[in-house]
């Protein structure tokens, strides 16, 4: 048979109709006892009773209570709370520090870092409940936070030396100098226009009912102003392409800051020693230096510096060509350097020019011709020494030109003998217009016509030579014909015809006598005296380059009566 199902609070109310009875949202009406009856055709049934109770969120009845105490001793902090048990306790300091999770916070020996704001946090299985804060504060022996400090100041400056001190009630201050004189009463000490007597030891002593303290001992003393102790070197005077120093020593506070200026405007160091290398003319001026410190400036004397220049010289002439037997004109020195107190030469001038030992000059009259040639000059002063080179020739105007051979046949592919030229005067250059025969050549140094020539010239041809020095030219012509072999020798009566040149004729065997035979012209000339029968002679021509022959046929016979 079906079962049913009737379920009562606080055994009147029905509350439910099933096997299961559900309440959502319970609150606190709904507490109290539950059991459900049981029925069918059979009978009846009863459960036991059950309660439903509501667990209950924690709440603080008791505060904690703000304290002063001293230092060294106990303080405790307590709540009480209600709710459902059991409860979890957090004591927090300042709001974050976790101190401690008993109902009760002792603190022993209390210092001043315990001061602060204490709370208490109260939990349960139904919530979190949060105490108001107890206010702890410790009263406190003077305690230094911030030491002063030692200074270093200019004299006349303003100083404050101050401390920050935390203790109970009002703190008194009274500032000590070397231990002994009292000079403030105030927890910043201001001493105003600080002179040499200030300097020495400043401590501070705090003091409260609980006890006194004492700062750190510092020290005030002054910066020392700057000042030249050794003076640079007075005066130098050096060669151009030393090194120049100049130096300073100075004293004062540290650090110490230099400045070298030349002739009161330039800077040009910044160290105590002045270096200056390979010094030139420009080096040369007054040299002081400026040391500066945090208090104070100090100038040197001035050093002055004299640099020696090397003397720069060359001659206004240069190069130069002197007419023998004429004065010249005198040849000075162009000095851009420094002073000279000396010339000399290293080697001799030309017979008849000499060099002034004082200026420098060259004069005199050349007596004998030389070719252009180097003459070094030395010129030696305080600062050093130059050396100026001057080119000079001593030469005749060109004259008297000619050749030892100004009409010349010569002989293709033969080597000529060299011809040389006659002139008065040294010459310094030989030149040829037109260009001579290929293959000869004139030296333009010598003039001598030199070679072999390649190119056959059947025609004389006239070449103008120029002699030239630097005083003048001239002028000579030479001649010149280029000829092969002689060939087709043959004879018409008693004279020879030939091509080419012929430098001289020969006849074999003899010729009958009274007969006589020219061996330049190779003519046959002459009154035979004895009777000689039909022969045949051989006539050579030649020159330096061959010869040819031909056969003439001789026969000298009685003429009768």
């Amino acid at each position: 048979a079906p079962l049913t199902y009737v379920w009562l609070k606080n055994n009147t109310d029905t509350v439910g109709s099933s096997d299961t009875l559900t309440l959502v949202n319970v609150q606190a009406a709904d507490t109290g006892s539950y059991k459900v009856l049981i029925h069918n055709v059979a009978g009846d049934t009863s459960s036991v009773s059950v309660t439903l109770a509501l667990n209950v969120a924690p709440s603080v009845t008791s505060q904690p209570a703000s304290q002063v105490a001293n230092e060294t001793a106990t303080v405790k902090f307590g709540v009480m709370a209600s709710g459902t048990a059991p409860f979890s306790y957090k004591w927090l300091k300042n709001g974050v520090d976790s101190v401690g999770n008993l109902d009760t916070l002792t603190l022993v020996n209390v210092q001043g870092s315990d001061s602060g704001y204490y709370k208490c946090v109260v939990t349960n299985i139904a919530g979190v409940a949060t105490s108001d804060s107890g206010v702890l504060t410790v009263n406190l022996a003077p305690v230094i936070l911030s030491q002063p400090a030692s200074q270093m100041v200019n004299a006349g400056s303003t100083v404050k030396f101050g401390v920050m001190a935390v203790g109970m009630d009002t703190l008194t201050y009274v500032w000590l100098k070397n231990n002994t004189d009292t000079v403030g009463t105030l927890d910043t000490l201001t001493l105003v226009n600080v002179q040499a007597a200030d300097t020495g030891s400043y401590k501070v002593i705090v003091t409260n009912p609980l006890g006194d303290t004492t700062s750190n001992s510092v020290t005030l003393s002054l910066n020392v102003p700057a000042s030249i102790v050794t003076q640079p070197i007075v005066s130098q005077t050096l060669v151009q392409g030393a090194t120049a120093k100049f130096g300073v020593t100075a004293s004062g506070t540290a650090p110490l800051f230099y400045k070298w200026l030349k002739n009161g405007v330039d800077s040009v160091g910044n160290l105590d020693t002045l270096t200056l290398v390979n010094v030139q003319g420009s080096d040369s001026g007054y040299y002081k230096c400026v040391v500066t410190n945090i208090a104070g400036v100090a100038t040197s004397d001035s050093g002055v510096l004299q640099v020696l220049i090397a003397p720069m010289i060359a001659y206004v002439h240069n190069p130069a060509a002197y007419i023998k037997d004429s004065a010249i004109t005198p040849d000075s020195v162009i000095s851009t350097g420094g002073d000279v107190t000396h010339y000399a030469l290293i080697s001799p001038l030309p017979p008849g020019l000499s060099l002034d030992t004082l200026t420098g000059v060259i004069s005199g009259t050349p007596t004998l011709q030389s070719l252009s040639a180097d003459f070094s000059v030395i010129a030696t002063g305080s600062g050093g020494s130059d050396t100026a080179v001057v080119n000079i020739g001593v030469f005749a105007i060109p004259s008297n030109f000619s050749y030892a051979d100004d009409a010349a046949a010569y002989v293709l592919g033969l080597a000529i003998t060299p011809n040389p030229p006659s002139i008065t005067g040294f010459i310094t250059h030989y030149s040829v217009s037109p260009a001579p025969p290929t293959g000869l050549v004139i030296d333009s140094l010598t003039g001598v016509l030199t070679g072999t020539p390649t190119t056959h010239q059947s025609f004389a041809t006239d070449y103008t030579v120029t002699a030239s020095n630097p005083l003048g030219s001239v002028q000579a012509i030479i001649n010149i014909t280029i000829v092969g072999v002689p060939t087709e020798l043959s004879y018409i009566d008693d004279i020879p015809t030939v091509q080419g040149i012929v430098t001289n004729y020969s006849i074999l065997p003899a010729l009958p006598t009274g007969i006589t035979f020219d061996g330049t012209t190779g003519y046959i000339q002459g009154t035979p005296s004895v009777i000689s029968p039909a022969t045949n002679y051989t006539v050579t021509a030649q020159n330096p380059g061959g010869n040819t022959t031909a056969v003439i046929k001789i026969g000298v016979v009685n003429a009768g009566p």
